[in-house]
């Protein structure tokens, strides 16, 4: 019994051997080879997280810019079949009506190029408002010259007078010199 009992441990070490070898060469290749794809899948989830977010944060300021470039093309009348120059006079007038102010002239005084923006040009502008002396509305005309700049980032108030009117001593006038930042035509 002695020598099937050799045998029989012989062949148990040869498969023990076979065994292990089988699980050197080829199951724990495999596991080390597994735990790299998971752990290069992990990254690749974080990237896409990361991406992802990005994609999101570029798609609300591609949102922001949007209504902002909204705005610029309504105030630059790039919204309409209308320019600036031709928008621009008929805007402040309603503006002016809205503080009670209904004698309102507007002309253009120059233009000038915007050196940082090619398409672009500064358009001066004098805006002349009656007031006659009965009404004294010189609260609403305050008013509405202090909140002028407040309508858009692209107007700037260069100065403002008050004087009487040279022609009507029943009326006093006020000169107010804006700038505009315009599309060229």
């Amino acid at each position: 019994m002695l020598p099937y009992l050799r045998a029989l441990l012989v062949f148990l070490a040869i498969s023990a051997l076979t065994v292990w070898g089988f699980y050197q060469g080829a199951i724990l290749p495999l596991r080390e080879r597994d735990e790299q794809f998971v752990q290069r899948k992990a990254q690749l989830e974080e990237q896409l997280d990361s991406a992802r977010a990005k994609f999101v944060a570029i798609k609300q300021a591609e949102l922001k810019v949007a209504a902002a470039r909204g705005a610029l093309n309504h105030f630059l009348g790039d919204e309409t079949d209308e320019s600036a120059m031709v928008a621009f006079p008929t805007e402040i007038e309603e503006y002016f009506k809205r503080f009670g102010l209904h004698n309102v002239v507007v002309r253009m005084a120059a233009t000038k190029p915007e050196p940082d923006l090619p398409r672009y040009q500064r358009v001066y502008w004098s805006v002349g408002v009656q007031i006659p002396k009965k009404e004294r509305n010189a609260e609403g005309l305050l008013l509405a010259v202090s909140d002028l700049e407040q309508q858009s980032r692209f107007i700037k108030v260069i100065d403002f007078s008050l004087q009487p009117d040279a022609e009507n001593q029943n009326l006093g006038a006020a000169t107010v010199n804006v700038m505009i930042v315009a599309r060229k035509q």
